[in-house]
């Protein structure tokens, strides 16, 4: 197979997390230190490891900068940070830690695109920061807010692209205040900001969570005491996420050397348990005009854009799932060396896939990691030829490998039944998920179900539900008196044959027979309807039906084995054509195959970038049963999980493991489909019941209505942020294009 795509790749440096102890002043320092002396290092994250770190502000804002690694130098398990951050986590504490493997030093930077390095020069003639050896905790004022580099670093920058630069060292309190207020920030924050060019958006599909724009439009400080580390991470993290704002970090220990200062300021924000109020109101003695901001929350926008002068976009060609792609090497960090460089690529539909630290793998085996993010693909690499492109090659896993992944991520193990591959040959047959929009005519799902025979299986429910209300005794009882009797009887008739001037008769009205007309020529040329010649047998009277295409001068009767001439006349009449069902199609709609088809359907006309589905399939957990679901699906980036009903309720039992299997995938989208109308008391109870269970995703409950709706009702409006800047949760009753939430 030869498709043809258009992609963008993009080169940036390896985006991280650190996570330390309380008071953990030394692993502080030894990350401020890192990140001083790496590319984009001011836009990387530190936490601490307290109560607050997975609380759902804290999980969501490190979503929002999605860092690919975490360094963890803390006490807090590995596996906990992976598991709540989706992210890959390294142990910092390990002896064969090796931090220089995991990023680029400033001193690799020899090219910007589109930056010439003398119009850099002419910019920024000097880079303040602090050049010590030692550190000492007076100075941490210009470790925070403008880095820490060693004294000896200057020397190295020949053949790069500071190599014209002076590194000077900031010791004076006015120098620094003069600095963070310059039109050209010549600082270290300012050259990654310059870098990285990185800009914030707020869209629909995303919560905002910066209404008041705080730490993006106006000076801000933020205050706390040298000793504590929790004041300098959450400066740090908010200036990571504002780079071309003034933000700064300010120790209330030196408050009356830079208190005049102060007025410059519109917002602040304070670390103090101690004389909290006492400072609040000095700084207000020096500003009356400054506003607090709380310091419990962190302030974000909805999406992040960075890196995008290092991208570039190419047209590549899919054949057999495999793509070769090519960025320039004018688009990198180095004209010599590339080394520890992320790539990202985007623009396949292919990558519409859930966050996840491991399905990246599926597409490229990775160095360090291989991840996606939704919409790209992420993975770190080291080029070693000098001015060369950076070529790879990427695959394209199938649905059933990218399923497997996602729940092997969450410890959980997919196995297939014997519906599975029913379901997929049937929609062949269909002739792919374009064509399952036949299903919505009622009329042609009503002749389906009519033409299909009724096993035993199926009497046997039906029956016992009558009985039960005379007699007495439970259904199961009398499910068990059957099947031992009858256990070994499939049906009681191998198919049943229509006569084409007796398939209108089939269905109790037919609401436009033009249609309903083209819609059996339809089923016929899918091979769904088969036609043919029936007739009784003159010899042992048996009903027999041979398709059109294998009907010879003489036939033989397949109950009798005795050789017949094809009739003409049945009787008085001509012998008329006849129709049964492609058997595939009688044992798919036997084994309840017709609703699941009809609620793929319905999802694959949402308007999403590329949908997959796997059906009926079993999920264990510690090779004990989870669960079986009827569809596992993708829409976009978002991953679900439907259960699914023809005629009957559903039971307590299979909500509950259904909705525990959505929260151990961190699913998108939970889905109850059945045929039941919207006003049905099978529907409105088990609105009732999911509406108890207060969950913070939707649910949607698909009806008659919604399914055999003609016009699209589209999904996507429940994933728009509402006036109150939350989404919809809870059940979600989809009957119409006034979908109902009550």
């Amino acid at each position: 197979m030869y498709v043809n795509k258009t992609i963008t790749t993009k080169a940036r440096p390896i985006k991280k997390l650190c996570i330390i102890n309380k008071n953990d002043y030394i692993n502080l320092i030894k990350i401020i230190k890192m990140y001083s002396s790496e590319i984009g290092g001011f836009l990387n994250l530190i936490f601490v490891n307290d109560e607050e770190l997975f609380s759902e502000n804290s999980i969501e804002f490190i979503k929002y900068h999605d860092p690919d690694i975490i360094f963890n130098f803390s006490s807090c398990e590995n596996e906990a940070l992976t598991l709540n951050f989706n992210t890959y986590t390294i142990d910092g504490k390990r002896e064969n830690f090796n931090q220089p493997g995991l990023y680029i030093h400033l001193t690799d930077l020899t090219q910007i695109p589109g930056f010439p390095q003398k119009e850099f020069e002419a910019s920024v003639k000097n880079i303040y920061t602090r050049l010590d050896k030692e550190t000492d905790v007076k100075n941490f004022i210009y470790y925070m807010n403008f880095g820490l580099l060693d004294p000896e670093f200057g020397n190295y920058t020949e053949h790069s692209f500071f190599e014209n630069i002076n590194f000077i060292n900031l010791d004076s309190i006015d120098k620094f205040f003069e600095i963070l207020f310059d039109t050209y920030k010549e600082n270290l924050a300012f050259v990654n900001g310059v870098l990285s060019l990185n800009s914030e958006s707020v869209d629909i599909w995303h919560v905002d969570h910066n209404k008041e724009r705080y730490y993006n439009k106006e000076p801000t400080a933020v205050f706390g005491s040298n000793k504590n580390i929790k004041s300098i991470v959450y400066f740090w993290n908010m200036r990571a996420t504002y780079t071309h704002n003034t933000n700064v970090w300010l120790p209330l220990e030196l408050f009356d050397q830079y208190k005049d200062y102060l007025t410059k300021f519109t917002n602040f924000c304070i670390f103090q348990e101690k004389d909290c109020e006492d400072f609040k109101t000095k700084i207000k003695e020096v500003n009356n005009k400054i506003s607090e901001i709380d310091n419990t929350e962190y302030f974000f926008d909805s999406e992040r854009h960075e890196w995008e002068l290092f991208q570039h976009v190419q047209n590549v060609s899919v054949i057999n799932k495999r793509l070769t792609l090519i960025h320039p090497s004018d688009k990198l960090f180095s004209s010599y060396f590339n080394l520890n460089i992320v790539l990202e690529v985007s623009g396949l539909n292919e990558l519409y896939l859930p966050k996840s630290s491991k399905l990246g793998r599926l597409f490229k085996s990775p160095r360090t990691f291989s991840r996606i993010s939704p919409s790209k693909l992420m993975y770190d690499f080291s080029s070693v030829e000098a001015r060369a492109p950076y070529i790879d090659e990427i695959n394209i896993p199938d649905s059933k490998a990218i399923f497997e992944a996602i729940f092997e991520e969450h410890g959980l193990k997919l196995k297939n039944t014997s519906k599975s591959q029913l379901t997929d040959q049937l929609i062949n047959i269909f002739g792919g998920y374009e064509e399952l929009n036949i299903l919505c005519d009622k009329d042609v799902y009503e002749l389906l179900v009519t033409l299909t025979p009724k096993r035993l299986q199926r009497i046997i429910e039906e029956v016992t539900k009558d009985l039960n209300k005379y007699i007495g005794i439970s259904e199961d009882q009398i499910k068990e008196i059957f099947e031992k009797k009858i256990d070994h009887i499939n049906t009681l008739s191998s198919n049943i044959i229509v006569d084409a001037n007796n398939l209108l008769g089939m269905l109790p009205k037919v609401y436009n027979k033009k249609e309903f007309y083209s819609s059996v020529q339809k089923l016929y040329e899918m091979n769904i309807l088969l036609r043919g010649k029936s007739f009784n047998c003159p010899l042992c009277n048996s009903k027999l039906w041979y398709p059109l295409s294998l009907i010879p001068d003489k036939v033989k009767c397949y109950c009798c084995n005795n050789f017949i001439n094809m009739p003409i006349y049945s009787g008085n009449k001509p012998l008329n054509d006849s129709f049964r069902l492609n058997e595939l199609m009688v044992n798919s709609v036997d084994q309840g195959v017709l609703p699941v088809l009809l609620t793929t359907n319905f999802l694959f006309r949402q308007r999403f970038s590329e949908k997959r589905f796997i059906f009926d399939y079993e999920v264990y957990e510690n090779s004990e049963p989870l669960a079986e679901v009827d569809i596992i699906f993708t829409l976009g980036a978002r991953i679900g999980v439907a259960e699914v009903k023809a005629d009957s309720g559903f039971k307590n039992d299979q909500i509950d493991r259904l909705l525990n299997l959505g929260q151990k995938i961190n699913t998108d989208i939970i889905l109850f489909s059945t045929i039941k109308r919207a006003d049905s008391k099978e529907v409105v109870d088990l609105f009732e019941y999911i509406k108890e269970k207060n969950l913070n995703i939707p649910v949607f409950i698909l009806t008659e209505e919604a399914l055999f709706a003609k016009e699209l009702i589209e999904l996507n409006k429940y994933f728009v942020v509402n006036y109150q800047n939350t989404f919809q949760k809870g059940p979600i009753i989809v009957a119409d294009h006034a979908s109902s939430t009550k």
